[in-house]
């Protein structure tokens, strides 16, 4: 390459520009040295910058080309790369600037500026950014590339890569207006809250309550989200490649889904049928606006409403439902049952009602049945409360005594069968 000097040297820039997406590129070839007896190196001709006894005598450490402005109208350079082919002859430094902007030094490694028809890899890579436009660039006109390097390095190409954006995003989005959308929501309801377009803003940044998730949209004019059961604020920043905008931001309220209660219990909760009138139906925890009863399903009858109400005693065993609701739903119920026990086969003696007494109640050992129109044929039994028959015994005179001394602490029910049908009694043991 340095084996004959030639006086002059020439400088070659083609321009090989192409739009793709939001980049266009234009390349640099250098050439000259092939004219003063040098090789070819990576497979075409170059030039040795910075030679002071090469092939083409001294040669200047810098050198300055043209070309014209690749970047379509209407846009700005956003970012710059250069792709570096060079000889790789004496490791030398490669400043570059672009219209007086300056890029970051390179550094060329050492393999001897090797001759080779076939074309070599890409020496170095470097990139600036400029997110608001690139302002020393000349746009729609001449631009100039200059290139300073170390001792000796010998240049083939240079690519320029332009990644450019819409001349709008060269400062911040305007202020974005008003969020639309509730500012009264309901918890794990779907929200969906929007902005107008904001002029030079390309990404919508949405932030929401903590327990809140967003959807979709994130990034757009629009989110799709679903509440959680926090409230605060919905704001969304509008941003571009410069910069971004103050958040616009929107108070939003979140009223709770009803809780079922924690428990609900019936009292009394078992008796034989007829022999209780009233029951009462009571609701612990959950929360709500209304608290409402429902006999038969949750949802069935409606009973009432209130954490506790006093109902008729039914007739049989029933389940029965409490569930809180408010303007946001209805909570699943919690569950109770009466046990109602069937005295069964026999009807009341309505007509003789209240001539059977039984004493002492409450008893410990013995109690005395006692039936004023007392007829031979009567019989006496005792149940517990599950309705299981523990002692029968006819009932021989107007006082019989029964003795339940066998039987443990509790409740029982007495019933004495007559000529005229049957009466009930419950009795204590203690």
């Amino acid at each position: 390459m340095k084996k004959h000097l030639f006086i002059f040297f020439l400088l070659a820039i083609i321009g090989l520009s192409k739009v793709s997406a939001q980049t266009v590129t234009d390349t640099i070839y250098y050439s000259g040295f092939e004219a003063c007896g040098g090789c070819a190196i990576c497979g075409g001709d170059y030039w040795c910058f910075n030679d002071p006894s090469g092939n083409c005598g001294a040669t200047s450490a810098c050198g300055s080309d043209t070309f014209g402005d690749p970047v379509p109208a209407g846009n700005i350079v956003t970012s710059v790369t250069l792709k570096i082919w060079s000889a790789h002859c004496t490791g030398g430094t490669i400043d570059i600037n672009l219209d007086g902007c300056a890029f970051p030094t390179v550094y060329e490694t050492s393999t001897g500026c090797l001759c080779s028809s076939t074309p070599c890899a890409m020496t170095d890579s470097i990139t600036s950014i400029f997110p608001c436009g690139m302002s020393c660039y000349i746009y729609g006109g001449t631009n100039t590339l200059t290139l300073c390097t170390g001792m000796n390095v010998c240049m083939q190409r240079i690519i320029i890569l332009f990644t450019y954006a819409p001349s709008n995003e060269s400062t911040p989005p305007a202020a974005p207006g008003a969020i639309s959308g509730s500012n009264t929501v309901c918890e794990n309801s779907s929200q969906t809250y929007s902005i107008a377009t904001v002029s030079g803003a390309t990404k919508y940044t949405w932030t929401v309550p903590s327990g809140w998730t967003i959807n979709s949209g994130q990034g757009t004019t629009s989110v799709t989200v679903t509440a959680g059961a926090t409230s605060g604020d919905v704001c969304v920043t509008p941003s571009n490649l410069c910069g971004s905008s103050g958040p616009a931001c929107f108070s939003v309220t979140v009223n709770p889904t009803p809780v079922a209660p924690d428990s609900i219990s019936v009292n009394p909760n078992y008796f034989y049928s007829g022999t209780v009138t009233a029951d009462t139906l009571t609701a612990i925890g959950g929360s709500g606006t209304t608290l409402n009863w429902y006999a038969g399903s949750c949802g069935g009858v409606f009973i009432g409403s209130g954490t506790r109400i006093i109902i008729p005693s039914p007739m049989d065993s029933t389940s029965y439902f409490a569930s809180w609701s408010n303007g946001c739903g209805t909570s699943t119920c919690d569950t109770a049952k009466v046990i109602v026990y069937p005295i069964t086969g026999i009807e009341q003696r309505n007509n003789i009602a209240g001539n059977i007494v039984v004493h002492p109640n409450p008893s410990t050992d013995n109690i005395i049945v006692e039936d004023n129109y007392f007829t031979k044929g009567e019989t006496i039994s005792v149940y517990d409360i599950q309705g299981q028959l523990l002692l029968q015994q006819p009932m021989k005179q107007t006082k019989t005594n029964i003795d339940i001394s066998a039987l443990a602490k509790g409740v029982y029910f007495v019933k004495v069968k007559t000529l005229y049908g049957m009466e009930v009694k419950k009795i204590m043991k203690e």
